[in-house]
C-alpha cells in the first residue's frame, strides 16, 4: 500500500505510507458542548497529528476550509475542497404504496415540514422549537412538525421544550428513520426546515431538494454554498426572519413550486461521480509532491 485515505481526523498515526484525509467539519472546537472535555482533547489532539502528517487534506466546503485555517492553523497549500455528492436514491417518491408504507411505519401526518439530523446544540432546534410556537399563530392552519433522528444527544432538552410550550400535539418524534425510507419520507413532507448554527457541509437540504420537496434554511456556514439560490434563507438567531420564509413558502404557491424545481436543479449539481473525480486528483498531487 502506498497511500492511505481516511475520510475522518482518527488516521492511524504515525504511518509509513502518504496520508490524505477528510475533514468534514470542526464541530468539536467550535461547539464544546458537542463533546465531553477529555473527548474534546483527544479529538484536538489526534486532529492535529493527522493535519501534521497528511500531505493532502479534503475538506467539503469553503467555510470549513477556512475553519481549518483558522482553528487549527493548517497549510492551506495542503487543502482541497470536494463537496459532498448526492446519492442516486434520492429523487422524487410520490408512488400512493411507498408514500402510505412510510406514513405508516412513522405515524406521518398527511402534511408536515420535516428535520433530520442528530439533536446536537449546534442543529438550533431549541430556535426552532420556539419558533414553531410562533408559526402556528400565523398560518391558517398548523403544519405538524416531525423532528427525526436517534434520540440521544440533546433529544431530551428538545422533547421537554416542546412540551414546555404545550406543543406536544403539533411535533413529533419518530425517531432513526430507515436509510431505505428517508428518500419516501423527504417527498412526503411539505417543507423542509434546517436551522443549524453550524455545518460543514450540510447534506440533508440537498437530498431534500433531489426529492422534490423545498427547503427552508439557515443562511449559517456551508448552507447558502451549498443550497445557492434555491433555498429561502433566514438568520438562526431571528425568529422574524424563520417566521417571515416559512408563511412565505407556505402561503404562495408560485414561491413553493418554484422552490421545488430549484431545488431539483441545484442538487443535480453534486453527483459523486465528480466528487470521487476530484479525490482522485489529490491522490495524484500528493505522489507528484514526492
Amino acid at each position: 500500500m502506498d497511500l492511505l485515505h481516511v475520510p475522518s481526523p482518527w488516521a492511524p498515526t504515525p504511518l509509513s505510507v502518504l496520508l490524505v484525509a477528510t475533514i468534514h467539519d470542526v464541530t468539536p472546537l467550535l461547539y464544546p458542548r458537542s463533546m465531553r472535555l477529555f473527548e474534546r482533547f483527544r479529538y484536538r489532539r489526534q486532529l492535529t497529528r493527522t493535519l501534521e502528517q497528511a500531505r493532502r487534506i479534503i475538506t467539503v466546503s469553503r467555510i470549513s476550509f477556512s475553519a481549518l485555517c483558522a482553528s487549527v492553523g493548517v497549510d492551506p497549500a495542503k487543502v482541497r475542497v470536494i463537496h459532498n455528492g448526492v446519492s442516486e436514491k434520492f429523487k422524487p417518491q410520490t408512488g400512493a404504496e411507498v408514500q402510505m408504507a412510510v406514513r405508516h411505519r412513522y405515524a406521518l401526518p398527511e402534511r408536515f415540514a420535516f428535520w433530520v439530523g442528530d439533536f446536537r446544540p449546534e442543529k438550533n432546534l431549541s430556535f426552532l422549537i420556539q419558533g414553531w410556537s410562533r408559526l402556528r399563530k400565523k398560518l391558517p392552519e398548523p403544519l405538524p412538525l416531525v423532528l427525526a433522528g436517534a434520540q440521544t444527544g440533546e433529544f431530551r432538552r428538545v422533547k421537554n421544550e416542546v412540551k414546555r410550550r404545550g406543543l406536544e400535539g403539533l411535533v413529533s418524534f419518530p425517531g432513526f428513520i430507515r436509510d431505505d425510507d428517508l428518500a419516501a419520507v423527504y417527498s412526503a413532507a411539505t417543507v423542509f426546515v434546517f436551522p443549524s448554527l453550524y455545518e460543514g457541509f450540510g447534506l440533508p437540504p440537498l437530498e431534500a431538494m433531489a426529492c422534490g420537496t423545498p427547503c427552508v434554511v439557515s443562511n449559517s456556514s456551508s448552507l447558502p454554498e451549498v443550497t445557492g439560490s434555491a433555498a429561502l434563507l433566514f438568520n438562526p438567531t431571528s425568529l422574524d426572519s424563520f417566521e417571515d420564509c416559512m408563511v412565505r413558502v407556505l402561503t404562495r404557491p408560485d414561491l413553493y413550486e418554484a422552490l421545488r424545481e430549484d431545488g431539483l436543479r441545484q442538487s443535480a449539481l453534486f453527483p459523486w461521480s465528480r466528487a470521487a473525480e476530484e479525490t482522485l486528483q489529490v491522490y495524484r498531487s500528493a505522489f507528484e509532491t514526492l
